[in-house]
């Protein structure tokens, strides 16, 4: 089980376990292998625009995870503000209507519902291969915080809640002893075990802390931060640098490779001319411009087995019509990546050029998701123009800007 680092800032790691989800299905091939199960706030939920911007990503086929489980902890989160002045429908979850999404609503109070429920929203997705939400209704008995109060604000609703006894270990175990399933005295056995258990992992979690501490010194050769698949990166901080220049007639056939096309292909006819044509006179000439040095340095690292993934508004063709790494049959309308087919064949590296949705703040949010899962990836979100990029400054700010100093976290995304 793979946990993500999540900001204060809510909701905003729903596209990036997406991301991540993918990538993993990705390097194994598989979408049955890899679940993405995201865990919600009641207010945020309905409060907080990113959430439909990861749905609909959840759903489009390049960017589909092939379903998803959320689990709404529907308890009073959004601090004083009431659910009647944080949201228009009757429910938190209402926002999933408009993606046709089953919605459960559960009582969290009664634990083998929570369970059954839980155990169906698996199976249901594991058949259809479909999102799936549980709407876990209950209530939080303290405060937003130390000094809060809740009562300033819900004193009616809290009048109750300090008289009704929590659902816990030691009530349901109750209820067990009860139906003749488990026995009273159990209960205190059974707790030492698991209290004993989280005792021994937070002290090893203080001991790892501890070994981490020396990550932060730059000159430090015991980095621990670049740890697992990051773990090549070290060359670079200690100042060991790999050669990456290129042999000049392979780079060449790298270009003429970039726009072959199949035979009875229809190209359009501009695109011919002004694009392939032009694009091996070029090479000819000993001349490159940036969509070709771009397709250049992407079959070079394909052809070292690393990955090559760039997503965002148009850029299969590219904004300025300057790429058009994915070419459309003018008779068929079928799809074809030169540079992709190539890799394919020969058996090297991954090659994806998706269009994503007009979103920025989800879609820069999936790919910092799938650049987390393997430095051997190279990912670039792409923003259509330099105002598009606006929309996503809270990626920036939560993840990209604070994720290593945060949380010891590496992350190759290139922005372009």
């Amino acid at each position: 089980m793979t946990l993500l680092n999540n900001p204060s800032h809510l909701e905003a790691a729903n596209s990036v376990s997406l991301g991540k989800t993918r990538a993993k299905q990705d390097d194994f091939n598989s979408f049955d292998r890899v679940l993405n199960v995201q865990l919600h706030g009641d207010a945020a939920h309905s409060g907080q625009g990113v959430v439909y911007e990861s749905l609909t990503i959840g759903k489009v086929p390049k960017f589909d995870v092939k379903g998803t489980i959320h689990m709404v902890v529907n308890n009073q989160i959004g601090y004083t503000t009431t659910p009647v002045d944080g949201r228009t429908g009757k429910y938190c979850t209402d926002v999933a209507k408009a993606f046709e999404i089953p919605i459960i609503h559960v009582n969290s109070d009664d634990v083998e519902t929570v369970h059954k429920v839980s155990v169906l929203a698996a199976e249901y997705r594991k058949q259809f291969g479909k999102d799936i939400m549980i709407d876990l209704i209950g209530y939080r008995r303290y405060g937003h915080n130390e000094v809060d109060e809740p009562e300033f604000t819900q004193p009616l609703m809290y009048n109750k809640i300090r008289k009704t006894q929590t659902t816990g270990p030691k009530l349901y175990h109750e209820k067990l002893a009860s139906e003749n399933i488990a026995k009273a005295e159990d209960y205190e056995r059974i707790r030492k075990r698991v209290f004993d258990f989280l005792e021994k992992e937070h002290k090893e979690s203080q001991n790892l802390q501890r070994s981490l501490e020396g990550y932060k010194d730059r000159n430090s050769k015991g980095t621990k931060a670049f740890t697992d698949k990051w773990r090549d990166m070290v060359l670079s901080i200690h100042g060991t640098h790999q050669k990456t220049g290129v042999n000049k007639e392979i780079l060449k056939e790298y270009g003429r490779t970039s726009v072959l096309l199949p035979e009875n292909f229809s190209v359009h006819p501009r695109i011919g001319k002004f694009f392939i044509q032009d694009r091996l006179a070029q090479i000819d000439q000993g001349a490159v411009d940036w969509p070709t040095a771009e397709a250049m340095s992407f079959l070079s690292l394909l052809d070292e087995g690393y990955n090559v993934r760039i997503s965002g508004q148009d850029v299969e063709r590219g904004t300025f019509s300057q790429r058009h790494c994915v070419m459309i049959d003018q008779k068929t309308e079928k799809e074809w990546c030169p540079i992709k087919d190539w890799a394919e064949r020969l058996n090297k590296g991954r090659f994806q050029a998706f269009n994503s949705c007009l979103s920025e703040y989800g879609v820069m949010g999936y790919e910092y998701g799938y650049s987390l899962e393997n430095p051997h990836n190279l990912v670039i979100w792409e923003a259509q123009f330099g105002d598009f990029f606006n929309g996503a400054q809270i990626v920036v700010d939560t993840f990209l800007a604070s994720s290593e100093e945060k949380w010891l976290r590496q992350n190759g995304l290139v922005l372009l």
